[in-house]
């Protein structure tokens, strides 16, 4: 955890993608899809190395999704905070 923290989600975004989910990246804050369902929308506070994860609970692969991206945030963040929400309408 060496790099300045302006480049945390872009990392982040960078290493999600690598496991093949699509990420939408904007600022500090990303969507995460797998093929054409959402799995999760991540925000990053970067200075605080804080990562919050929502998991749509919709998503019948939701506990394989979730475990492995909060085991690659884990890599990055000092502390991740993680729910499930219903996506809404």
């Amino acid at each position: 955890m060496s790099s300045s923290p302006q480049w945390l989600p872009r990392k982040i975004a960078f290493t999600i993608a690598n496991k093949g989910y699509y990420v939408s990246l904007h600022s500090t804050s990303m969507l995460v899809m797998d093929k054409d369902m959402y799995v999760a929308s991540i925000h990053i506070y970067p200075l605080d190395r804080v990562c919050i994860a929502r998991f749509y609970k919709y998503n019948k692969r939701i506990l394989e999704h979730k475990i492995q991206i909060l085991s690659l945030l884990e890599k990055f963040c000092a502390k991740v905070e993680h729910e499930l929400v219903p996506l809404e309408d």
